[in-house]
């Protein structure tokens, strides 16, 4: 992505609303990233209007076809916005974090259809944000699965969690010592109280 002056990427911000279509009650967006095996490749992205159906989970607006999608809880970390993807065409900016779960999250052979809080909420209408925030049980509960990105992984990140498995598949035996450990703890520590 080239560099931009502030100024160019303050006129894109305030464009971005372009991407957003009206929304009837019970609906919501969906984002459909496309599939990328380069993960340097910008991420391209669709967004589009499902309904949240009562009791069978969402469908594509008007129509009967299941739109399944996973939601996404992620830490915000540091909110501005410095990246850049394409969201119907359209320049998007988002924070670093967000980027990097979206790079994360972009699968090599076919396109994921994800609802994040950041792109498929209109931030700019505070009335339909709030009306959208209403929803986000329902939007939650509804997904076909919800992903949690934590943020980058760091090592100790990496051996916490290698922990963590062997503790849910083999129980504490024989690693008793290390879980209560010091490189554990400061994992562990790390995770819960760095990552915003």
């Amino acid at each position: 992505m080239p560099n931009m002056d502030p100024a160019q990427r303050q006129g894109e911000i305030g464009a971005q609303r372009q991407v957003y279509q009206p929304l009837s009650p019970r609906q919501t967006r969906v984002l459909r990233v496309h599939s990328s095996t380069d993960s340097n490749v910008e991420i391209e992205c669709d967004l589009f209007t499902v309904d949240l159906k009562k009791k069978s989970g969402a469908t594509v607006a008007g129509s009967s076809k299941k739109a399944g999608y996973d939601a996404l809880s992620y830490t915000w970390g540091d909110p501005e916005p410095t990246k850049r993807i394409l969201v119907n065409g359209l320049p998007f900016w988002i924070s670093a974090n967000l980027f990097a779960a979206s790079r994360h999250l972009r699968l090599p052979g076919r396109p994921r259809v994800l609802w994040i809080d950041a792109i498929c909420i209109n931030q700019n209408d505070l009335i339909k944000k709030a009306g959208q925030v209403g929803m986000m049980f329902s939007i939650y509960l509804k997904a076909y699965r919800v992903v949690v990105w934590l943020g980058q992984a760091t090592n100790d990140d990496e051996y916490l969690f290698s922990l963590l498995k062997t503790c849910g598949t083999e129980g504490m035996r024989g690693i008793r010592g290390e879980v209560e450990g010091p490189r554990a703890r400061k994992a562990a520590t790390e995770l819960i109280e760095i990552k915003p």
